[in-house]
């Protein structure tokens, strides 16, 4: 692993102040507005996709000085859009950081614009890790993930949250569907369309709760760039620790191995760039919650087979409980 380019760096970090900044607007940067003169009146219209991809054009008003003001702010809001584009194409294409598949990029992003990410949502798992090198400032390689089907992962804790997300997802496409899945717990819901594309809406278990809890803005590099909240990596890596150490024999020994090896790529990058302060934090938080945990804890440290790692983890753990004024003895 190594550190982005300091150049793409400073890209990523303009990137996501332009995305906090940008002002909500009830009218998609990807339309445009149209004067139609009527009577010789001229009055605004607003062209945009639909929801089954032709062209919809919406009555905004007469060519007045209000309707004017929104025309321009318009403007100002698409120029911006289309700079913050150019960004995401020179992040993807020449730094070769991640970005989502096309429907998964356009499904998070009306997730946003629906405020989903304002609230309770939070990305989990492959479309989260996809939004880690951006916050740690390091490439990360590709890992394995137990599920070969495509498909976005979240976390929500509102059944208004599921509702809205049902009415996002049939905006994109019709056929999403509630659709049964195996690997099920109470309160999971999965939506899935008629091509297998599925949206799996995970309820905090305990371990969960942990995994989401105080998450962390980040910007999808899909389109102009979309802000999301995930996970902070050093919750990630704790997390994918103890979930190594809690899967059984009915999982599989390649379960186990998928969330060992995230574990490790998240725990070593998070030392390479000087956070083993935040990875302590997040190990501490942990550890202090019971027993069972720190048996996870454990029992997951010990499965990491290259002793020189473990060393290596270990050593940086201990320099983080020092950092962070706690004392290291659990640390082993």
């Amino acid at each position: 692993m190594k550190q982005i380019d300091f150049v793409f760096r400073t890209i990523l970090a303009e990137l996501a102040q332009r995305v906090a900044a940008a002002p909500t607007s009830a009218f998609d940067v990807e339309g445009r507005f149209v004067p139609v003169a009527v009577k010789g009146r001229r009055y605004w219209y607003f062209d945009h996709r639909g929801a089954g991809g032709g062209k919809v054009r919406k009555y905004v008003g007469p060519d007045d000085d209000e309707t004017t003001q929104t025309v321009a702010q318009f403007r100002a809001l698409k120029d911006d859009a289309s700079a913050r584009r150019k960004m995401v194409r020179m992040l993807t294409r020449e730094a070769d950081l991640p970005a989502p598949d096309p429907l998964a990029g356009k499904i998070i992003r009306c997730l946003a614009q629906a405020g989903l990410f304002r609230r309770d949502c939070l990305l989990i798992e492959r479309h989260a890790y996809a939004c880690f090198p951006a916050c740690l400032g390091m490439q990360l390689p590709q890992v394995p993930w137990e599920r070969t089907q495509t498909g976005i992962c979240l976390c929500v804790h509102a059944a208004a949250d599921i509702a809205t997300i049902r009415d996002v997802l049939r905006s994109t496409d019709r056929s999403f569907a509630p659709a049964s899945f195996s690997a099920a717990r109470q309160g999971d819901v999965r939506f899935a369309n008629d091509d297998g594309f599925w949206i799996e809406l995970a309820a905090p278990t305990l371990l969960g709760a942990y995994l989401v809890e105080d998450p962390a803005k980040a910007v999808m590099l899909y389109n102009s760039g979309i802000e999301v909240r995930v996970p902070r990596p050093e919750r990630y890596a704790i997390h994918e620790l103890m979930m190594s150490a809690r899967a059984d024999a009915d999982d599989g020994i390649l379960v186990r191995e998928y969330f060992r090896k995230r574990a490790l790529v998240m725990m070593q990058a998070l030392l390479g760039v000087g956070r083993q302060a935040d990875l302590a934090e997040a190990f501490e938080a942990a550890w202090s919650r019971n027993d069972t945990w720190k048996e996870l804890i454990e029992r997951g440290m010990t499965l990491i087979d290259d002793i020189d790692l473990r060393t290596r983890i270990l050593e940086g753990l201990t320099q983080g409980m020092q950092d962070i004024g706690h004392d290291p003895a659990h640390v082993h």
